[in-house]
């Protein structure tokens, strides 16, 4: 696990300033490579192959290709054993030169043949030429921009900055976040920095920018018939993808939430093994309905007990979690509107003085379905199916199945495009909304229209996961993960997210991932023999933060009229003061329920205050 750095001219001092920035994503070596048209740079977190050996920027042995690496690749061995066949010799034991053998061999066809999380850069130095890619699922993050007629990029938007770059913040793309609490690729909040997507190659070649897909997330068209089969290769597909894993040339540990995604993880690292592992997880004191909040927390401690583990387990006060907080959001590249930022970074912090590599549970939830608005979607177009001379009683059918208040269940069946279906399903009350900000609704409309899964046919409900996988699971879940451990110097693996689990959960079909009472119900079909019972028949929760409890604590609130000042609200330009203190003092007298709305604005103040 590494950060990188580049740029596609030569300036050794920029290249080095650039990785001081992000050191902390690999802090046991530094490299750089400058040479006439490109410089590129490198802070590694040294997993595998530790001897500097592993040292990059790699240069390939004919001298053409150079390679600036973040990631792990997980079949590299396999990879490199085939490489060896056709005569290829390798110098390291690292991950880094198969890739580089791997594409003097196969060029730009090599990226679609590795398993991992990566994010990388690679100079032709014949063809004169800049290739950038980031893996299939977006585990790793990759900005680039172009400044001055050069590309940039980086692991981290932090590092543009030294040179001079000063990009304006971008109304539509604020606007995409102030709705959704995070900003899809290939958009950030700044006008003239973006993010390579999930899957893609962004090529550099005489000042042109050129871009393609080098894999695409397999349509839902089920192909499984016989259950049992699938449940089988869902079993072996998964212990295969946890011991790929586990290798490590450091210390390893498992985040462990309490649900049956880390949980499995566990159970079959612990078979795998077979011997007991650290596991971690945290928890929240000093906070009002303590109990609700700590009921995972709790349920990740009888799983560590079952399985013999050595566990680690940390509480977080409101006082700590402010001061978390505050020291965060000034590291943050984008403002995300989501306060479990603050016991994950809490976590790292606490694991990282323990382990260096951390295996979670990330990814279960989007390929086998646990979130409850795949049920809500997949009742919706049912409804939609109904006969029309049944009239207002079958709405009431839906209605009776679902949480959710009617009207808004009517706004929904009268959306037209995907775009608005998500935006009512996932997006923030706009109602509130636009008490407080002049939101540009249609706008965002079209500009979710022309990313992947939004433009789709077919029923919502089938494209539904698909968006959620190619822009919340990436820009939202995995960039959380990603910024808080390596501000901690701690790599996460995500074993649920491997290429042959991607590929097997794409062709089961919709009803044996999602039940009537319990979500992701094949999941828990399959590994029931290896779980304990207390969470195989646990509804999903997800790991989440008391917030709305921490904004009424006194130092947060005194934290929160500082942010919200007259002062701070104005410089940014883009809310209504008076609207945002009624918005506010509403939640905070228990008149109306605004916290995601109010996390949104804060985080965004906050990130704001720290980065101008």
């Amino acid at each position: 696990m590494c950060g990188i750095n580049g740029f596609t001219f030569a300036n050794e001092q920029l290249i080095r300033r650039m990785n001081k920035e992000i050191r902390h994503r690999g802090p046991d070596d530094e490299g750089i490579y400058v040479d006439k048209n490109i410089s590129l740079g490198n802070q590694r977190l040294a997993i595998i192959d530790l001897s500097p050996k592993g040292h990059m920027p790699m240069v390939d042995d004919l001298r053409r290709f150079v390679i600036t690496f973040n990631g792990e690749i997980y079949n590299f061995q396999e990879l490199r054993t085939g490489l060896e066949k056709r005569g290829y010799r390798f110098r390291s034991g690292s991950d880094s030169e198969v890739i580089l053998k791997l594409f003097g061999e196969y060029g730009e066809k090599a990226f679609v043949k590795l398993n991992g999380m990566f994010a990388l850069a690679i100079w032709d130095k014949q063809e004169k030429k800049l290739v950038m890619v980031r893996d299939r699922v977006g585990i790793k993050p990759l900005y680039y921009t172009i400044h001055r007629r050069q590309l940039l990029f980086s692991s981290e938007i932090k590092a543009f900055m030294v040179h001079g770059l000063n990009d304006s913040l971008e109304k539509n793309h604020i606007d995409l976040y102030m709705l959704l609490g995070y900003v899809p690729a290939p958009y950030t909040v700044y006008s003239n920095i973006f993010k390579v997507l999930p899957g893609e190659m962004v090529v550099w070649k005489a000042g042109k920018l050129i871009k393609r897909m080098f894999w695409e997330l397999p349509n839902s068209e089920a192909r499984l018939t016989d259950k049992a089969r699938a449940k089988e290769q869902l079993f072996l597909k998964t212990e295969a993808a946890v011991k790929r894993q586990l290798v490590s040339d450091r210390p390893l540990g498992i985040f462990l939430s309490g649900g049956i995604d880390s949980t499995t993880v566990l159970a079959l690292a612990t078979k795998i093994r077979g011997e007991p592992l650290d596991t971690f997880t945290i928890g929240f004191s000093e906070v009002a309905e303590a109990e609700k909040f700590n009921a995972d927390f709790e349920l990740a401690k009888k799983s560590a007990h079952y399985y013999g583990s050595s566990h680690h387990a940390f509480m977080l006060s409101p006082k700590q979690a402010l001061n978390d907080f505050r020291e965060l959001v000034a590291k943050m590249d984008e403002p995300i509107a989501n306060p479990t930022h603050i016991p994950t970074f809490a976590l790292a912090r606490e694991t990282a003085k323990y382990v260096t590599v951390l295996l979670g549970g990330d990814g279960g939830d989007e390929l086998f379905y646990g979130y409850d608005r795949y049920f809500h979607s997949w009742l919706m177009d049912i409804y939609r199916r109904l006969p029309s001379w049944l009239g207002e009683g079958k709405l009431e059918i839906v209605v009776s199945w679902l949480s959710r208040d009617k009207s808004l269940i009517r706004r929904e069946l009268r959306a037209k495009s995907n775009a608005e279906k998500y935006l009512l399903l996932m997006g923030r009350n706009q109602a509130e909304l636009k008490k407080i900000y002049k939101i540009e609704v249609g706008g965002v409309d079209k500009l979710l229209s022309e990313l992947r899964g939004f433009r789709d046919k077919g029923e919502f409900h089938q494209l539904l996961p698909k968006i959620d996988f190619s822009h919340w699971l990436p820009e939202e879940s995995l960039m959380r993960s990603d910024k808080m451990t390596m501000l901690h110097s701690l790599e996460q693996r995500v074993p649920l997210l491997d290429n042959t689990l991607i590929d097997l959960a794409s062709q089961i079909p919709f009803q044996w991932k999602v039940g009537w009472r319990l979500r992701k119900k094949i999941l828990r079909e399959t590994f029931a023999g290896i779980l304990p019972t207390f969470i195989v028949q646990q509804p999903k929760r997800g790991f989440f933060s008391p917030g709305a409890k921490w904004l009424r604590d006194k130092h947060w609130q005194k934290f929160l009229k500082e942010i919200f000042s007259r002062q701070i609200v104005k410089a940014l330009g883009l809310f209504d003061h008076k609207g945002l203190q009624r918005v506010v003092g509403d939640h905070l007298s228990g008149k109306r329920y605004n916290n995601d709305l109010i996390w949104s604005a804060f985080f965004l103040h906050s990130w704001y205050a720290n980065h101008t």
